[in-house]
């Protein structure tokens, strides 16, 4: 992914100012605001501008530097590979003491120096009680065991052999190890990959349709389960709607499995005048089903025309970089095709009137391109370095 990536050499170099912003998307998903980098920049050019003047700097100068220069260069190698901080935490670690370290290199009175430590430790917590990112991520402190309670049955502990795939973009991995270590896992929703990845997942869920037990599991809806536990017909319609594309069908009755571990996520995020219960209570359904090819028709409806492949391909040849034409993730919509480019997070709406849009992921709305006639024939000319629009911190485009 390039959520990340700056599009230009102002963001690259502005990346570290960026990071004292309080805004999500911008070095991590979460909005974590770190000044620590924009102080080491301006304390770095300080220092430099002391070492040109021929003033005396403070102890520790090599260490500091070589330091500095690891920063700096590890900074480079970020941004061009991912800009992710997950990747970039090392360094994150080594910030605060690389800060200290370039203030007591400037020539400055003890006492000027430690004033300047502590404004810069409490600027860094000023901005953190401002934006906190503690548990932003967080579902639930597992303080009680087990982990995640699943009230697994029979039906699934003395069953044979099992492949169960998973119908969700989380994969709630969680629950696997709960389960008969002779089960297999898939999760469905992983797509766009290679042509042999696609071979890979038809083969093994062919091959497990044929010799056992192939279920899907997906997280229970509460407004949509019946009193047996039995997701309602159009979940079902729905289920096989999705899985349908791996030649699966759902065939026989579901099971609802209870988990007090989603039961307890949903009442901790209950405002606190709501009554802490979830009713029917939260689980999966865990659904057999069987492997048949679709009919013909299924799949040509699957295939976009070829005028609308040609669409996607030329935008791919005027932004490669957000709409790369590897990609295969391709949706027919009721009013049209949309191709969802994963790795720079973008769509690509071609609409059966003949209008073709695009829509990066954080944007509120979609842009209009252009007519689809207009479009192939070179008429229509996309900026790609708004693409992303003006998204960022200080509208430096970096998140």
């Amino acid at each position: 992914m390039i959520r990340f990536q700056p599009d230009s050499l102002l963001q690259a170099f502005t990346r570290f100012f960026d990071m004292a912003a309080p805004d999500a998307n911008i070095y991590v998903e979460i909005a974590a605001p770190d000044i620590r980098f924009a102080a080491i920049a301006l304390l770095a050019i300080a220092a430099l501008a002391a070492l040109v003047l021929r003033r005396r700097l403070g102890p520790g100068l090599q260490p500091t530097l070589a330091l500095l220069l690891v920063l700096f260069g590890s900074t480079a190698i970020w941004l061009y590979t991912t800009g992710n901080g997950r990747y970039f935490m090392p360094l994150i670690v080594c910030a605060g003491p690389l800060a200290v370290a370039l203030i007591c290199l400037l020539p400055l009175t003890r006492g000027f120096k430690a004033t300047l430590a502590v404004l810069l430790v409490a600027g860094q917590a000023f901005v953190l009680a401002q934006q906190p990112p503690w548990d932003s991520w967080t579902l639930l402190h597992w303080d009680k065991a087990p982990y995640f309670a699943l009230n697994l049955g029979p039906e699934e502990t003395e069953a044979p052999p099992t492949t169960y795939a998973s119908m969700s973009f989380i994969s709630y991995s969680l629950i696997a190890p709960q389960f008969p270590a002779n089960a297999r896992w898939i999760n469905l929703p992983a797509n766009g990959g290679t042509a042999r990845d696609e071979a890979w997942i038809t083969a093994f869920l062919r091959d497990a349709a044929a010799t056992g037990p192939l279920k899907v599991l997906a997280p229970s809806l509460p407004w949509a389960t019946q009193a047996d536990g039995q997701p309602t017909p159009a979940i079902i319609d729905a289920f096989n709607k999705l899985i349908g594309n791996r030649n699966l069908k759902i065939q026989g009755a579901c099971r609802h499995i209870v988990s007090p571990g989603l039961v307890r996520i949903a009442d901790r995020e209950r405002r606190k005048d709501e009554k802490a219960s979830s009713q029917p209570p939260l689980g999966f359904w865990s659904c057999p089903v069987v492997y048949e090819i679709r009919p013909s028709e299924q799949v040509r409806q699957a295939t976009p025309p070829e005028a609308v492949e040609r669409a996607f391909q030329k935008l791919g040849e005027l932004c490669p970089r957000f709409f790369p034409g590897a990609e295969h993730s391709i949706l027919h919509l009721p009013e049209g095709w949309t191709r969802h480019y994963a790795a720079s997070e973008t769509r690509v709406y071609v609409m059966d009137n003949g209008e073709v849009w695009y829509k990066f992921w954080r944007s509120f709305n979609p842009v209009f391109v252009g007519r689809m006639d207009a479009v192939l024939t070179g008429k229509i000319e996309v900026d790609c370095s708004k693409v992303r629009g003006s998204d960022g911190a200080w509208n430096t485009g970096s998140r």
